[in-house]
């Protein structure tokens, strides 16, 4: 979850900072980053083995076991995105994704419904194993 707060942040502060520019200044997409966009805009699917950025590795996860730090994020990526998709224009892309290429705010959210969506799945998949192992331990 603090992963996903990160990405959240990161997205919001770059949103941020194109915004104080008064314009996006986005690269030419590529063959790799149209290929990525149709896998995880279109299918809906994140590539495996693919490695966390740096600044989006959580370092501790959240305080005190509690979503709110979570939430918080997520509702001021969507406003920022919002405010950006008003003053750009609906299919101006806004900011690019490293792996991605350039995207418009409704791609961004759409990577990030995709990419929540990925890492919601591994900890439903892990937490009954983790409940197992915490049973059988006592």
């Amino acid at each position: 979850m603090e992963h996903l707060r990160l990405a959240f942040t990161a997205t919001t502060k770059a949103t941020l900072k194109t915004m104080q520019a008064s314009e996006p200044f986005c690269r030419d997409a590529t063959w790799r980053d149209l290929a990525g966009r149709v896998c995880v805009l279109r299918l809906g699917r994140m590539p495996g083995g693919m490695k966390a950025l740096k600044n989006l590795t959580p370092k501790v996860g959240l305080p005190g076991n509690t979503l709110r730090p979570f939430n918080d994020a997520l509702v001021a990526m969507d406003a920022t995105l919002n405010d950006a998709e008003r003053r750009f224009g609906r299919n101006t892309r806004i900011l690019d994704h490293p792996f991605l290429g350039p995207l418009t705010a409704e791609q961004w959210r759409r990577f990030h419904w995709v990419h929540a969506n990925h890492h919601f799945r591994q900890i439903a998949t892990q937490r009954p194993a983790a409940q197992h192992a915490m049973a059988s331990a006592l």
